[in-house]
């Protein structure tokens, strides 16, 4: 599967999992209604929670320089990625950047 399959089917299984969350039916019910495996179900919606807690805070992890805004963008044709707003510059990365190099990356940024 390749990265733009990998987006269609995270999308898919994400809308699946807003439409059982706000039916009023338990989820092994929604699933046997919907003929969704209830185990697929569950590993999506670990991920969709996963990431839910990442657009909440997504850099909980780092300390930001004043000035600095953080928000998490969903592009189309990628990953979802975090775009960071600073006085002189924005800056857009995936999600799941390591945490070393979003910190030396914001020290690079901090010093324009």
């Amino acid at each position: 599967m390749n990265g733009e399959e990998k987006i269609r089917n995270q999308k898919l299984w994400y809308a699946r999992i807003e439409e059982m969350l706000s039916s009023d039916i338990s989820q092994k019910q929604w699933c046997q209604n919907n003929g969704i495996n209830i185990n697929s179900m569950y590993y999506w919606l670990r991920k969709y929670n996963n990431d839910k807690a990442m657009r909440d805070q997504p850099f909980s992890w780092l300390e930001l320089p004043h000035g600095v805004r953080t928000e998490i963008a969903d592009y189309s044709d990628q990953e979802m990625c975090i775009k960071l707003k600073c006085p002189k510059a924005t800056v857009i990365m995936p999600s799941d950047i390591p945490p070393a190099t979003a910190a030396a990356l914001l020290k690079v940024v901090a010093e324009l």
